[in-house]
């Protein structure tokens, strides 16, 4: 199971439609998709010296895995620049050009990171590792090469222009916003002259038992740790290596963020909840569906998760300079969704006010419980249980 977010190209303006970039020159350092292909993204230039960079999400593989196969990913867009579009139309939340729905970034240099290394852009393994394809009865070479991928792709936009950047907003959703955490402050260190923060969205993953007891989250993030060979830097040395895991879960993340970070999330987050809380089951598809038909269990259990969830960054509320956007709806990334509202703000307004310092203090948590926001937009499908 995973989420990707991307727009492909509809009936669109020609300021929303942007090419793809293919790093052809990446493949000499080794940085490569997992099938060997080079990297990507979509870069639309602006007359401005603000930089707003986006890094897709797309859940995580390994192994063998039926639902999380990293050889199946590989001959898909989240595995190979082969499989992307040549064109998408960008023009989505903080991405979009419209100066009324987002007045505070709609005229920045935009660009979408794509994601094809199935690790969250933090894999290093310098060998390719060999794999057995059973339907074309063929052996395979996949690549684990994320954190390359993110040092070339940096490089590259710095020499196109972003080094000369006055503001810079690094952001990425869901595994996305992990990578987004994990180099704030590197990305700092190559923009001296710059202001620079970073935005999470939906990547505050919560390390939490199911409602069978397993903590299937930390199973997901242990395997992916250790086949990617995900090592997080100096900073974060006090993990213990039998608990390579944690590194990837907000305790351990966000201490060590130096940077000014805004922090979007919803305490109910739809890919939690379903894949690591609850799992697909028909005993709670009429819950999740109408919250009229959920009993007393179901309820107190969803409400525990926002409780933990809410324990597990309550820290980061201290940190100077950070913003929040924590609300109660069903959603998992929201840089799309207009309509949400805490204390009077949406999103936008928020991410403006934190990002140009119109507020002292941006901390919007919405203290009203599922379902009880009434501007919250329900994405499920009918068939998500």
């Amino acid at each position: 199971m995973f989420l990707l977010i991307s727009f492909p190209l509809q009936e669109s303006s020609a300021q929303e439609i942007v090419n793809i970039t293919i790093l052809h020159n990446a493949v000499k350092e080794g940085a490569v998709c997992l099938d060997g292909s080079p990297p990507a993204y979509y870069l639309r230039r602006r007359n401005s010296p603000n930089w707003l960079l986006f890094l897709r999400g797309g859940g995580v593989c390994y192994g063998d895995s039926k639902e999380r196969s990293c050889l199946s990913r590989s001959t898909s867009e989240l595995g190979s620049s082969q499989q992307m579009s040549e064109q998408i139309s960008l023009n989505f939340g903080i991405l979009s050009i419209s100066k009324k729905n987002n007045p505070d970034f709609w005229n920045w240099n935009h660009v979408e990171i794509t994601y094809c290394d199935g690790g969250s852009y933090l894999g290093d393994v310098e060998k390719p590792v060999q794999v057995f394809d059973t339907e074309t009865n063929k052996t395979r070479y996949l690549y684990y090469r994320g954190r390359k991928i993110w040092n070339y792709t940096i490089r590259n936009l710095l020499q196109k222009g972003m080094k000369h950047a006055n503001q810079v907003l690094l952001s990425g959703c869901s595994v996305g916003a992990t990578a987004t955490a994990v180099y704030c402050n590197d990305f700092k260190q190559l923009l001296p002259h710059a202001t620079v923060k970073c935005l999470m969205d939906g990547g505050l993953f919560v390390n939490l038992p199911d409602i069978t007891g397993n903590y299937s989250l930390q199973s997901i993030f242990d395997i992916t740790v250790r086949e990617h060979n995900i090592t997080l830097g100096i900073e974060r040395n006090y993990v213990p290596t039998n608990a390579a895991y944690k590194q990837l879960f907000p305790p351990y993340i966000l201490p060590s963020i130096k940077q000014p970070m805004f922090l979007l999330n919803s305490a109910y987050d739809t890919w939690q909840i379903r894949n690591t809380l609850l799992y697909p089951t028909a005993e709670w598809r009429p819950c999740v569906l109408n919250s009229s038909s959920c009993h007393p269990r179901q309820l107190q259990i969803l409400q525990g998760f926002r409780s933990s969830f809410l324990t597990n960054i309550s820290p980061a509320f201290e940190k100077e300079k950070w913003g929040f956007f924590i609300n109660s709806c069903f959603h998992h990334c929201q840089g799309d969704v207009s309509t949400v509202r805490v204390n009077n703000q949406t999103i936008l307004e928020a991410i403006g006010n934190w990002m140009y310092e119109r507020q002292k203090k941006v901390i919007l948590v919405d203290f009203l419980s599922w379902p009880n926001n009434p501007t919250c937009v329900t994405y499920f499908e009918d068939t998500w249980l």
